[in-house]
């Protein structure tokens, strides 16, 4: 009898497990960046605390994991767990396309802050030949929203 309920004790924590680690898993914000040229893209994504002072070394080093987003593929980007705990970080995300021609490389970036009021749970950041389009995309509710930040040359 007793090892029933233990059991049953280990199998409800498991499940529950599953469930606090699936439910946490989707209710991360997103960024979608689909490439939308014929070219190779390399994203940069880095997490960092907002601050105007010069990112750190372990936030530079965020940028050597490029990823590579081969012409009419997308990804998703998420921030981590430990990001979205804590309060004042933002997610930058840069981009440079890979032409034959070396000359022609275009290069764009598009700052979020991470917030648990403002903002929105998903985007889809599309990048073109000469610009890039930032949409809102549905979603349902997430942990903390991720809300753009405006520059001059948007």
């Amino acid at each position: 009898m007793i090892s029933i309920i233990k059991r049953r004790k280990i199998t409800t924590t498991i499940l529950a497990l599953l469930i606090i680690i699936t439910l946490s898993y989707k209710l991360k914000p997103r960024i979608t960046i689909k490439n939308n040229t014929n070219e190779i893209v390399r994203v940069y994504v880095m997490e960092r605390v907002i601050s105007e002072d010069e990112p750190s070394i372990e936030e530079v080093d965020q940028l050597k994991k490029v990823r590579i987003l081969n012409p009419q593929d997308k990804i998703s980007i998420a921030p981590s767990f430990s990001t979205l705990l804590h309060i004042n970080k933002e997610i930058d995300i840069g981009w440079r396309t890979m032409p034959p021609e070396k000359s022609n490389t275009k290069v764009g970036h598009k700052w979020f802050f991470i917030k648990a009021t403002k903002g929105n749970c998903s985007y889809s950041l599309t990048i073109s030949n000469d610009n890039y389009t930032l949409k809102n995309e549905h979603s349902h509710i997430c942990i903390k929203r991720l809300a753009p930040i405006t520059d001059d040359s948007d």
